[in-house]
């Protein structure tokens, strides 16, 4: 899945597009549901990839994948859809949805059974491995994204405020502490610094990032537009 500051650069530009009445709490939301396995250490809960995510397996491209059940989120939460956390939560849900759709529909390799092969590299060449091999050169390559979106785009590091935790309370999966989110802000502030990345791509080509990135905010927004979610008018997009 995407790396954590490709969520937080997402979260500027989406941000710019839409209504939103905190955005420091927006972004935190944007964080939520990896925070407390993927990322920060020394949380107070833990919660399964399938409950956080609202995972589900599907049959996609000839596989069977791990995908997200985004509609019955939106239908869990459908009278929260002013909480900054939740539209938040729903952001990272939608950027994961994007960017693993690509790697499922032109990258992943599978048998007439539907189980996995390999990967189809950015060379043109096949590369024969295992589900797990898969993952970790597929998160090599998301955290070169990373990099490179940290280099190359905007975002905004939230601060700290009290609503924060009474908005994340709606949030049912997940049940943060006022720790728990210090936590977070503090490993955002910790590693904001650019890392450089000694490898090559692997699945991606660099020329095709600013492409799939901008096609992510337009999958995003009009998504959230689709369930209610306010777009600013065409004037406030261009200050």
């Amino acid at each position: 899945m995407p790396a954590w500051y490709t969520h937080l650069v997402t979260a500027y530009e989406v941000e710019k597009r839409i209504e939103i009445n905190d955005k420091d709490t927006f972004f935190l939301g944007n964080m939520m549901p990896d925070a407390e396995r993927y990322v920060v250490s020394d949380f107070s809960f833990d919660v399964p990839w399938k409950v956080s995510h609202f995972g589900e397996k599907v049959k996609y491209n000839g596989g069977l994948v791990d995908l997200y059940n985004i509609d019955k989120f939106v239908n869990e939460y459908k009278n929260d859809l002013e909480n900054p956390i939740v539209i938040g939560y729903l952001t990272h849900l939608l950027t994961d949805e994007f960017w693993n759709r690509l790697v499922f529909k032109n990258i992943n390799l599978y048998d007439e059974h539907g189980d996995f092969l390999g990967l189809k590299l950015n060379n043109n060449t096949i590369k024969k491995c295992d589900k797990e091999e898969g993952k970790v050169i597929k998160h090599r390559d998301f955290k070169k994204i990373q990099e490179y979106l940290k280099a190359n785009k905007k975002y905004c590091i939230p601060e700290y405020n009290d609503k924060m935790l009474y908005y994340a309370r709606d949030i049912k999966e997940i049940l943060y502490t006022k720790d728990d989110i210090l936590k977070i802000l503090k490993y955002l502030k910790d590693n904001s610094s650019i890392q450089k990345i000694d490898y090559d791509y692997e699945l991606f080509l660099e020329n095709q990032i600013e492409l799939y990135f901008k096609n992510s905010i337009d999958y995003i927004t009009t998504y959230l537009q689709g369930v209610g979610i306010k777009i600013k008018a065409t004037n406030d997009l261009q200050q």
